[in-house]
C-alpha cells in the first residue's frame, strides 16, 4: 500500500469538463482544454488574502508565515 502524504496537492480545475487536475499542468489531461486557477488564496486562521500566485499555489500566509496545509499548523500557535 503507498503511503499517503498528509499535506493536501495543490488543485486547478479544468474549464471545459471541471476535472481537478494538479498545479503545474497548463491544460486538462482529460479533454485537453485549459485548467482555471484560483485568484487568490485566504488564509484559515487570520483570514489575510493573498493575490500572489505563488501564495496560491503554495497555500501560504505571509502574515502568519506559514502553509494552510502543513499538519504541523495548529491555530494559535507561532510558526
Amino acid at each position: 500500500m503507498a503511503a499517503r502524504s498528509l499535506v493536501a496537492e495543490p488543485r486547478a480545475q479544468c474549464a471545459g469538463c471541471g476535472a481537478e487536475q494538479p498545479y503545474g499542468r497548463i491544460r486538462c489531461e482529460v479533454c485537453g482544454e485549459p485548467l482555471v486557477f484560483p485568484k487568490s488564496f485566504v488564509c484559515p486562521d487570520c483570514g489575510f488574502e493573498s493575490f500572489n500566485l505563488n501564495d496560491v499555489v503554495e497555500r501560504y500566509c505571509g502574515r502568519c508565515h506559514r502553509f494552510a496545509d502543513d499538519p504541523r499548523r495548529a491555530r494559535g500557535s507561532s510558526a
